[in-house]
């Protein structure tokens, strides 16, 4: 709880991506595009860099005034910097730094891209009929069956699957993946993994989902990956993170935030206690 309180106090708001009920119509609010309205037809628009990212070996300028896309066959790196990827409608790519991806089709109803190095998280918001998303990792395949979240590390060739359900095919067999599993991209194996172990690549990833919901709230629409707890608090179970909407952090008294606190600690309690009786 403290880490997490600790987190979104010192990061800024980032605002982006809108949806326009059933028409994919997406409109980002990049830092470096504050007004810029796009129609999302493709995959593959940039909707966030942090810090050194290049495209095709050119390094993006966050100053610039319209959006960065990822076309056919281009190659997107991050070195000490972080990246924010849209995958169609309903679908967010984020690439920790030190990692190197290809897109190797940006149609919506075929999106495909190769991830070479370094760790990416999908995120998969709503699954639309006509956008379908794969992800290549040497000969494996990834396929994503359900909304959810998935992370994908190319030094470690693993499949970690937070929440939702993915299909890995490789060269003779294939292996399905839920909430809780990681797979072996070489071997296609499979086993349990600590669902609640983190790393600040994961934190940066979940508070920019985080915004992002803060921003489909003011327009009106309920996004159901967040859920809201007391205090004007959200949690996400796929993330297992909690953040608080500080626009509305003034709006309590120290009494009510203890309160909270209490009751997130004993949670945390109890949940620590069931997974040690599952254990055994």
């Amino acid at each position: 709880m403290q880490l997490h309180i600790a987190f979104y106090r010192n990061k800024s708001c980032m605002r982006h991506l809108l949806l326009s009920g059933k028409i994919i119509l997406a409109c980002f609010l990049p830092v470096f595009a504050p007004a810029q309205q796009v129609i999302g037809i493709r995959s593959g628009l940039v909707n966030q860099i942090v810090g050194g990212v290049y495209l095709d070996g050119h390094r993006l300028e966050s100053s610039l005034n319209h959006p960065y896309e990822v076309l056919d066959g281009m190659g997107l790196r991050t070195e000490s910097g972080l990246a924010e990827i849209q995958l169609g409608a309903g679908a967010i790519l984020r690439a920790d730094k030190r990692t190197f991806l290809r897109m190797e089709n940006t149609n919506l109803k075929n999106t495909c891209l190769r991830l070479e190095h370094g760790s990416v998280l999908i995120e998969i918001i709503q699954i639309f009929e006509d956008n379908n998303i794969r992800v290549h990792f040497r000969d494996a395949r990834i396929l994503f069956e359900r909304e959810g979240l998935y992370r994908l590390d190319a030094n470690e060739s693993q499949l970690r699957v937070y929440g939702g359900k993915a299909v890995v095919q490789g060269c003779d067999r294939k292996v399905s993946a839920k909430s809780g599993n990681a797979v072996d991209l070489l071997t296609l194996s499979k086993r349990k993994f600590n669902i609640r172990k983190k790393d600040m690549f994961h934190y940066w990833a979940a508070y920019r989902s985080f915004n992002q919901n803060l921003q489909f709230l003011k327009m009106g629409w309920y996004s159901s990956h967040w859920k809201s707890l007391l205090m004007d608090c959200f949690q996400n179970e796929d993330y297992r993170v909690t953040f608080k909407d500080k626009e509305k952090e003034g709006s309590y008294d120290q009494e009510d935030r203890n309160e909270y606190e209490r009751r997130q600690e004993m949670n945390d309690i109890i949940q620590s206690i069931g997974s040690l009786k599952n254990a055994q």
